[in-house]
């Protein structure tokens, strides 16, 4: 095991979810000292014939999605994923977003390191419940998700979890992909971009990676996944900007609350109309307000302005990455003009554009 300094790791911590009370760091802090007291090496697993053979062909995966993404995507795992921790639960946290009663952005926490973050994040899933109670009562929209994974960006030693196993391949694919852009770039305080900049690294790390391995059934499910998100993602942008309006169309309490039910019954019903063929989406509108909207637009909000960025690079990695780097370094309003170009140059008609090479054969 790793050996780091105690007084260093509620800094560490500020990186992952924040703290604004000593009873929230220390569960933060609990919940960090067990997974790394939890971890056993991934190479003495494999070779352990004791080892369930499940077990053993999910940690050789890894490995080889691992060492692609160094050699093809240029994402280097350092010290993490070296080790694996096996989880009592299905998710090693749980993230609550709050908003406001009449804002679909979610109420941010500020820290050092990590800056301003769009959530909390619980190891237990009572005290997770427990904090959106007292939200609620307070007159705030919560919404409580289960994380598979995350990233303390390098500064810990991050285990696979046996949560990133509950999927298919191409999904722990993507899992470790998304985590590792993390380390690559991060800009402390911007949420929205750092998740959009992962999940576009992620998209492009599957499709490399299922190509690469001529999975042709899997490459055409995934696909189908992505065009899936990728119109959900266009369906709750449209009504983010049909509640931003009605939010601000008045400071009147009482018809706030009138244009939110509307705008809310409208939205569920628009969605039942639109025939999706499966049923992924239903929980986040049966489950609708502010922050489960929040919650789904810090991921993919930018997104498509990001692939459009990646586009422009002839959709290579390396180019793509030097140039989120240089968006990164802009004063947040010349960012904001430039991904609102960016969006602006998105082809919203033709969703096969947006995914370039990667489409089935």
């Amino acid at each position: 095991m790793a050996v780091f300094k105690p007084l260093l790791l509620p800094c560490l911590l500020w990186v992952l979810v924040g703290c604004e009370s000593l009873g929230y760091l220390t569960q933060a802090a609990g919940g960090q000292l067990r997974l790394l007291s939890a971890r056993q090496p991934v190479d003495r697993l494999i070779a352990n014939a004791q080892t369930p053979a499940e077990l053993k062909a999910q940690l050789s995966l890894a490995k080889e999605i691992l060492l692609f993404a160094e050699t093809d995507l240029g994402l280097k795992q350092g010290k993490s994923y070296h080790h694996y921790v096996a989880l009592p639960d299905r998710y090693v946290l749980w993230n609550v977003f709050v908003a406001e009663a009449y804002s679909v952005s979610p109420v941010q926490s500020c820290f050092p390191i990590a800056g301003c973050v769009p959530y909390r994040g619980y190891f237990r899933k009572e005290k997770a419940l427990a904090y959106a109670a007292k939200k609620e009562r307070a007159g705030l929209d919560t919404f409580v998700s289960g994380v598979a994974g995350y990233s303390t960006l390098g500064w810990l030693p991050d285990p696979l979890l046996s949560s990133f196993f509950r999927r298919s391949d191409a999904a722990l694919a993507g899992l470790l992909f998304h985590e590792l852009a993390h380390r690559l770039i991060y800009l402390p305080g911007d949420s929205q971009l750092n998740e959009s900049f992962a999940t576009v690294v992620e998209q492009r790390g599957v499709c490399l990676w299922l190509k690469s391995q001529q999975r042709k059934e899997e490459f055409a499910r995934w696909y189908q996944e992505y065009l899936l998100r990728l119109r959900f993602s266009r369906f709750i942008n449209k009504w983010k900007e049909r509640l931003d309006a009605g939010y601000g169309s008045t400071q009147d309490e009482a018809v706030l609350a009138s244009e939110k039910r509307r705008l809310f019954a409208e939205m569920k019903a628009d969605y039942r109309l639109q025939g999706w063929p499966d049923k992924r989406y239903d929980v986040l509108i049966d489950q609708l307000n502010n922050a489960s909207l929040g919650a789904f637009l810090t991921y993919f909000e930018q997104v498509e302005p990001l692939y459009q960025l990646l586009t422009q690079q002839n959709y290579s990695l390396p180019k793509f990455y030097d140039s989120f780097k240089a968006l990164t370094q802009l004063k947040p309003e010349a960012r904001r003009v430039r991904l609102k170009e960016l969006a602006a140059s998105v082809n919203n008609q033709d969703e096969a554009n947006q995914s370039d090479d990667c489409r089935p054969d």
